[in-house]
C-alpha cells in the first residue's frame, strides 16, 4: 500500500500566481543590489513556499528564504522572500 506523502498534501494550484507577483515586485526592484526583501499579501503553505524557493534557487540566488509573517512571529496575512548572491 502507498502511503500519503506531505508533498501529496501540497496544493500548488497557486504556485504561478505566487511566482507572478514576487516577479512583478522584483522587476520594479533597483538592478544591481545583492539582496532584495519582497513582500506580497496573502499567507501561503509551506509546501508552496518550499516551491517559490527550489525555483529561485534554481534561477542563480545563492540564499532564498519564503516565509509568512506568521512564520516570523508577526501578524499573519503577508508573505516574504528574501533573496542574495
Amino acid at each position: 500500500m502507498k502511503l500519503t506523502s506531505p508533498e501529496d498534501m501540497t496544493d500548488l494550484s497557486k504556485l504561478g500566481s505566487v511566482l507572478n507577483e514576487f516577479e512583478e515586485k522584483l522587476i520594479k526592484e533597483e538592478k544591481g543590489r545583492t539582496y532584495y526583501h519582497l513582500v506580497i499579501a496573502g499567507e501561503y503553505s509551506r509546501g508552496l513556499l518550499d516551491k517559490v524557493e527550489q525555483a529561485y534557487r534554481r534561477a542563480g540566488w545563492k540564499n532564498v528564504t519564503c516565509r509568512t509573517s506568521s512564520e516570523n512571529g508577526e501578524r499573519p496575512g503577508l508573505t516574504g522572500l528574501e533573496l542574495s548572491i
